[in-house]
């Protein structure tokens, strides 16, 4: 998905269903929400 550009949003309580080394590239809904609310500022 990195080199398309693309990331990935997931809620919270999914993000353990993913393995630990993708996590860290992996936005929560809410972190998602918040970087979108302050670029549109």
């Amino acid at each position: 998905m990195k080199q398309y550009n693309v990331q990935l949003v997931v809620p919270k309580a999914y993000l353990s269903s993913f393995p630990q080394e993708y996590r860290t590239d992996i936005l929560i809904l809410e972190q998602f929400v918040n970087k979108v609310t302050h670029s549109q500022l």
